[in-house]
């Protein structure tokens, strides 16, 4: 797995090693989908945050803070699809 280096800027600023987002990502809480960035996003909980990660193909581009309500308001919009 690749992390960019806006991902490595990130995981530094919220404090998270490439190695447990890796582990983490193995193991997603939800897959999606996003049809405006035609990107794939994981969600995943890492050391008490909510985090959204986004990729393209192995490479992870960036990760943020979430919350619940923000993902499903992207998904009841039709921006993020759930995937398998």
């Amino acid at each position: 797995m690749k992390f960019s280096f806006h991902a490595k800027e990130k995981m530094e600023v919220y404090r998270l090693s490439p190695d447990k987002v890796a582990i983490a990502l193995s193991n997603p809480i939800e897959k999606f989908y996003d049809v405006t960035y035609r990107s794939e996003v994981y969600i995943i909980s890492l050391e008490g945050k909510f985090l959204v990660v986004v990729m393209e193909g192995e490479e992870v581009i960036t990760l943020y803070p979430t919350s619940r309500e923000k993902v499903e308001k992207r998904r009841r919009a039709g921006r993020w699809i759930l995937k398998p």
